[in-house]
């Protein structure tokens, strides 16, 4: 069994009532009372990057799954900015997760992930979004919510996923420009990325939006045909005809 595995693993914990840390040789079945007593010990594990125990103890349910630190990040949040997808996964799929969960600087989660630009964690991000309790338009401290901390990390894949979601009406044409500056109104993407993102874009048609950006949604849908085949021919002038005329002039 991998219980049996770890009985002599290395970890490091925090003794009760000390902020000093000490390493010291445990058993698991010492962690696990440890961290029953104290259920900081778990940041510890994670700082000590003892995933095969925090793993047991995750399929074992001896973890509470909202446990939140001294510096109220969640279990979630300090196993993502850790790294430990595989572990955060198990964390998001429990059904007691809270799932929008915000710390001191009000980021979610979502916020924390959309900072993350990396392949490995679309699985994470697919079942965030599945999750009918996932609030898609949570802001944080600086108002900023989970589409604009992606767009900011050039990251495509959450932004394009964010704004395909039914769920998600904020956004005015100020989000959308700065969409557009970063995915569109550049060489960094192809020009087929970008005639995907217009589809992604006109998904937010008949939504709940603000009037000026359903303004926009009007031009696009109406010239959408013509704007993709002007892509294809790497001519950009009529979608930035729209975008000046439907934006700019409130700026």
């Amino acid at each position: 069994m991998i219980f049996d595995k770890m009985r002599s693993s290395n970890i490091k914990y925090i003794s009760l009532g000390k902020e000093v840390i000490m390493t010291n040789i445990f058993t698991s079945d010492q962690a696990i009372k440890a961290a029953e007593g104290d259920p900081s010990v778990i940041f510890e594990l994670i700082r000590a990057d003892n995933d095969e125990l925090l793993n047991y103890m995750l399929e074992e349910d001896l973890i509470d799954v909202n446990l939140v630190a001294s510096n109220k990040d969640s279990l979630a949040i300090k196993l993502l900015k850790s790294f430990k997808y595989d572990l955060v996964l198990k964390v998001i799929k429990n059904k007691n997760w809270d799932i929008n969960y915000q710390n001191e600087d009000k980021e979610s989660f979502g916020h924390i992930l959309a900072k993350i630009n990396n392949v490995a964690v679309v699985p994470l991000f697919k079942e965030l979004k599945k999750n009918k309790y996932f609030d898609i338009n949570l802001r944080n401290k600086d108002n900023k919510t989970i589409f604009d901390i992606s767009v900011e990390n050039h990251n495509s894949y959450i932004s394009t996923k964010i704004i395909e979601d039914e769920r998600f009406n904020n956004i005015d044409i100020f989000e959308f420009l700065k969409f557009y500056e970063t995915y569109m109104n550049t060489n960094e993407y192809g020009k087929y990325s970008k005639i995907n993102m217009i589809d992604s874009i006109l998904t937010m048609d008949g939504r709940y939006v603000s009037t000026r950006m359903q303004e926009l949604l009007n031009h696009l849908k109406d010239n959408v045909k013509n704007i993709k085949k002007d892509i294809e021919k790497d001519d950009y002038n009529l979608l930035k005809s729209i975008i000046k005329e439907c934006v700019y002039q409130y700026i």
